[in-house]
């Protein structure tokens, strides 16, 4: 069976993003609609009714840090230059 004429919205990746480094998945992340415009959202139900694919949402994180010995030897570099590396100064400047 073919699928339907119909129009794929995704919600643009800026509206994800609440705050630096914090995110959030909005009400309605993505949607189907019959209208190019996408002015008319078809509901989940509607949309599964008349035979769109449903769409799986997934979160991946990646992180990435240096080997311990990166910040041991930046943390004796500002002890070498009279930082106190357990305050909060060097974060603040």
């Amino acid at each position: 069976q073919d699928p339907p004429d119909g129009y794929l919205f995704l919600c643009p990746t800026e509206h994800l993003q609440t705050a630096p480094g914090s995110f959030v998945w909005p009400e309605y992340p993505y949607f189907w609609s019959t209208d190019p415009t996408g002015l008319e959202r078809l509901s989940s139900e509607d949309a599964s009714a008349r035979g769109f694919p449903a769409i799986q949402l997934q979160t991946e994180l990646i992180g990435e840090s240096w080997d311990d010995t990166v910040y041991e030897g930046a943390r004796k570099f500002y002890e070498f230059k009279g930082v106190d590396t357990e305050s909060q100064d060097l974060t603040a400047s």
